[in-house]
């Protein structure tokens, strides 16, 4: 199977101190792949929370041309893994903290059992920003498996929307 281009992005959001820098970089990452754009925030849904997150959408200066929101109940890794699946994401945007070594990152026990189990292509975004940081480096896992081509075929396709050079 080939890679065909991410068209349809997920980001499961939480009401976290990241959550400014996510959702930018998640608006310009749907933009470069010109792909629709899911939000998934499992938890309750109130309208104080539905106002903050429709203004920082609002202040997004690059934006998808679809974008939905979606409230969920349940638990946050089985929602949103389902939510994968019934909507035909292309592609999960998790969030991770960097630790003290650049090689090493941190993973919550959301992202880390997302990571191991999604139905689609996750990436990982190291260093969310509300400026655009130009991406210097891609890393990719490629250990020998039935998706290891079209991996590396997605890898590129990343790497050139990004403009990045180094994979």
């Amino acid at each position: 199977m080939a890679f065909k281009p991410f068209k349809t992005l997920l980001f499961g959001f939480a009401f976290s101190p990241s959550l400014k820098a996510n959702v930018f970089e998640v608006m310009r990452l749907a933009h470069l792949f010109n792909a629709s754009l899911i939000f998934v925030h499992v938890g309750e849904k109130t309208d104080e929370k539905e106002r903050l997150f429709n203004l920082l959408i609002d202040e997004c200066h690059e934006k998808s041309k679809i974008i939905n929101v979606y409230w969920r109940d349940g638990e946050p890794v089985k929602t949103l893994s389902k939510a994968c699946e019934s909507f035909k994401v292309d592609l999960l945007l998790l969030g991770a903290l960097k630790r003290e070594n650049v090689l090493k990152f941190y993973l919550g026990s959301i992202a880390r059992k997302l990571t191991r189990g999604a139905p689609c292509s996750v990436l990982l975004m190291l260093n969310p920003s509300v400026e655009r940081q130009h991406c210097k480096h891609i890393v990719v896992n490629g250990f020998d498996s039935p998706q290891t081509k079209e991996t590396v075929e997605a890898s590129f396709y990343v790497a050139k929307s990004l403009g990045s050079h180094n994979i």
